[in-house]
């Protein structure tokens, strides 16, 4: 990465719901991140979205619409927000 992530270092609010987002590659990188909203993407896989977990302060993970698939077919559509403490 250029180091932009520097630049976006103080980011502790990102809101992307609607936005047919099926990878959140680099968004491990906003360390003040407090509360992400992924809502109604195109998110398939909850390993897609677990190197957030390193994240210090997140604290809220919203991922309600994203379709699940298992094996090929689809499992259900997500309907939870993830708090953490």
């Amino acid at each position: 990465m250029d180091g932009s992530n520097l630049l976006l270092g103080n980011i502790k609010v990102l809101l992307l719901a609607n936005n047919n987002i099926s990878d959140v590659c680099g968004l491990d990188c906003l360390y003040s991140l407090e509360r992400l909203d992924l809502k109604y993407n195109r998110i398939t896989n909850l390993c897609d979205v677990s190197g957030l977990a390193k994240l210090p302060d997140l604290m809220k993970l919203e991922l309600k619409g994203n379709p699940l698939i298992t094996k090929g077919e689809r499992l259900c559509t997500c309907t939870f927000v993830v708090k953490f403490s």
